[in-house]
């Protein structure tokens, strides 16, 4: 019974987080010019990270809950849940494994209404979303032949006072991949079905059968080719959601730390490309990525498009027990109640130069509707740069813009905001910071236009 042994003695490891923020803000509703409301709102945040590591497992968990009060109005008192996990296990050795995550975020309920930098001002827009799912998985070795995985994939969200659909999903995935017989040669079949439990407009049914044939054309490239049939069933008004698909492609890997993948296909929406790169230095981390699929609200609250989280280099995405180091939100994406075309890109670089610390971030997102054939295209940018200094001063520096178009609204929004932040530590893992900030939206409905000047004093523990 050795490929029993337990997979789960862990080093754990835990470390408590605390934040009180006071913030006066001359617009704390963010509404248009002539109707701004003045006022303070507290902010408190009490949370932990932890993490756990053993020979066959691992996990990451960062959890806070947070107190928003507007003082001016006790009755509009909000707490919301944050949270992001994830974790690994071994459970029999080389054959049995299980990959779970859960998250807890806050969301805009609808971007043709305010929305703000963070949960202190137009709280009547945020809406919390709540997701979770797990992924066992049965892997076998057919000798030098071939290998298989055969997983299953459970999924739910849900979503409290928003208009949103709780839903949940259930997806069963095989693939049996060419061995070291084959040498340079590499084949794979692959299929899977996946059925989402929604509302009427979010419900579907979606199979994928493919086989995959490529060649390793030296240590560094790869090239391949994919065909195959997918057979779907959701709202959509188009006659055929069904049909043949095909992409070729080329993978380069020039060291361990560098991955780049292009591609370029069919599917029976049209003409499909993707490309990614990776890139990892010890001080520097860049990663892009693009994309044309067929997915839907919900996919983005269980992996958010318009969020790109930073990793340090020495502490990989790949690491269960690995938490972001830093989160950039280079757009918020609109919800919606059905399945949509999405061509999205995203870019990220984050520097960490001892006492300077600079990340970037870029992102596009166009969604087609299937059901109405509207259409909404967001872009967004956002910079930050960090200084810590030898007498245990902090300042900081950060910017954001982005840019929604909603059609058949025929409305243009420009949205941008620049804060700054001067901070000092008072005792170890302890420090308090000056936060001023201010943004402003424009838009083609003068109805839609605010702008804010806001000005936090905060308190910040972290063992």
């Amino acid at each position: 019974m050795s490929g029993l042994t337990p997979a789960f003695a862990y080093d754990i490891k835990l470390a408590p987080l605390f934040s009180a923020e006071e913030t006066y803000s001359d617009n704390k509703n963010l509404e248009p010019e002539g109707s701004a409301n003045a006022g303070f709102i507290t902010t408190t945040t009490a949370g932990f990270d932890m993490t756990g590591k053993g020979n066959r497992s691992g996990f990451g968990l960062r959890y806070a809950l947070q107190s928003v009060l507007d003082n001016d109005q006790p009755d509009t008192h909000q707490l919301y849940h944050l949270l992001d996990a994830n974790g690994n296990a071994e459970l029999v050795r080389n054959h049995v494994f299980l990959n779970a995550s859960a998250s807890a975020r806050q969301r805009p309920k609808s971007l043709l209404d305010p929305v703000s930098v963070d949960s202190s001002t137009a709280a009547g827009n945020l809406q919390q979303t709540y997701s979770w799912s797990a992924t066992p998985a049965l892997v076998n070795r057919l000798g030098n032949f071939a290998d298989s995985r055969l997983e299953y994939t459970h999924d739910e969200v849900y979503y409290r006072a928003s208009s949103g659909e709780d839903s949940t999903a259930d997806t069963g995935h095989y693939r049996l991949s060419s061995g070291e017989l084959f040498g340079r040669t590499q084949w794979a079949l692959d299929a899977s079905y996946r059925k989402v439990h929604a509302g009427e407009l979010d419900s579907g049914r979606f199979g994928r059968y493919a086989a995959e044939l490529g060649y390793q054309l030296d240590r560094h490239w790869l090239a391949k080719a994919t065909g195959g049939y997918e057979k779907n069933d959701y709202q959509t008004l188009r006659s055929k959601t069904d049909g043949s698909f095909w992409e070729v492609g080329l993978d380069w890997a020039p060291t361990q730390r560098s991955r780049m993948s292009v591609g370029y296909g069919e599917r029976f929406f049209g003409k499909t490309w993707r490309a990614s790169l990776e890139h990892e230095r010890r001080y520097l981390t860049f990663d892009a990525s693009y994309s044309e699929t067929l997915t839907s609200d919900r996919e983005n609250v269980l992996r958010p498009t318009g969020t790109i989280q930073i990793f340090d280099p020495n502490c990989p995405r790949s690491d269960p027990t690995c938490l972001p180091t830093d989160t950039v939100t280079v757009y918020e994406t609109q919800p919606a109640n059905s399945f949509f075309i999405a061509k999205s890109g995203r870019a990220s670089v984050a520097a960490d130069l001892g006492r300077h610390r600079v990340t970037v971030g870029v992102g596009t997102l166009e969604r087609e509707y299937e059901l109405t054939g509207e259409h909404t295209y967001e872009e967004g940018v956002d910079v930050a740069w960090d200084y810590t200094a030898e007498d245990r001063w902090r300042y900081g520096l950060a910017g954001s813009w982005s840019q929604v178009s909603f059609h058949p609204e025929n409305r243009d929004d420009d949205y941008w905001s620049i804060q700054g932040q001067i901070g000092r530590e008072v005792f170890r893992d302890a420090r308090v910071a000056l936060t001023l900030r201010h943004q402003t939206r424009k838009s083609t409905d003068p109805g839609a236009e605010y702008r804010e000047n806001a000005a936090t004093l905060g308190f910040y523990l972290h063992y």
